[in-house]
């Protein structure tokens, strides 16, 4: 097993994060750690055995005693990759209308509007991944549409589509869409118009952006749009930042 796996094997057990929890208190004798627990110390000896294997924890031999500590760098190695994981921008709960979605750029509002309105550089952030776009037109004015494109086959496009309802430039952006199949006869599926609002709030050296995305029709749309804005956010944040 490599680092992580033995980290978060240790950590398994209910009685090994228990032995955790009372060593951050500071040292212990390992005879001494047995106390609070309706175990044997053999039992907890071989706890404590596992916990030094992967490296989170510390026996030291002094004259008869054995001594513990806690050794917190491996789980501080988990919590980062955990952390790669969490959702840094979706402030609302998974699945829940509207989706909500804030994030700070080190950007003025007029540089990270132009970024959500120049096709360009949309194409460089917008998606599960940066420059996934096949491409990018968008009409900014009111009554003005816009159309990202994900997908080009022979068969078919996918790609997502709106209109522009309200443009408060560096300020504000109002605007319909809805995930869009077009296929190579000209049928299109389209599914039901959502709303989005996008305000850009100076704050320091920088701009907050905040993003309400709201009648998304099912849970399950408004789980994977999210982990959509999610990723965007992440790659708008690599952009704004070259």
């Amino acid at each position: 097993m490599n680092a992580l796996d033995t980290t978060f094997a240790a950590l398994s057990h209910e009685a090994r994060r228990a032995i955790l929890a009372r060593l951050a208190d500071g040292e212990t004798r390992l005879s001494d750690l047995a106390g609070p627990f309706a175990m044997s110390q053999t039992a907890v000896s071989k706890h404590v055995r596992v916990l030094s294997d992967a490296g989170l924890v510390t026996v030291e031999q002094r004259g008869r005693s054995r001594y513990c500590r806690l050794n917190a760098a491996p789980m501080k190695q988990a919590a980062e990759w955990l952390s790669d994981y969490e959702m840094q921008f979706v402030q609302s709960p998974p699945g829940d209308d509207p989706i909500v979605v804030e994030g700070f750029f080190a950007a003025s509002p007029a540089r990270v509007f132009n970024a959500w309105t120049d096709p360009d550089i949309v194409m460089k952030w917008f998606g599960l991944e940066p420059n996934s776009l096949h491409s990018a037109d968008i009409d900014l004015r009111p009554g003005g549409a816009w159309r990202f494109l994900h997908s080009r086959t022979a068969e078919q496009t996918i790609g997502f589509e709106g209109a522009y309802a309200e443009i408060e430039p560096d300020e504000r952006l109002v605007f319909s869409w809805s995930h869009v199949i077009t296929r190579a006869d000209g049928a299109r599926e389209a599914t039901p118009e959502s709303r989005i609002e996008v305000t850009f709030t100076p704050k320091g050296s920088g701009t907050m952006v905040r993003l309400v995305h709201s009648a998304v029709r099912t849970e399950d749309a408004r789980r994977g749009i999210g982990g959509g804005w999610e990723a965007s956010f992440g790659s708008l944040r690599d952009v704004l930042a070259e």
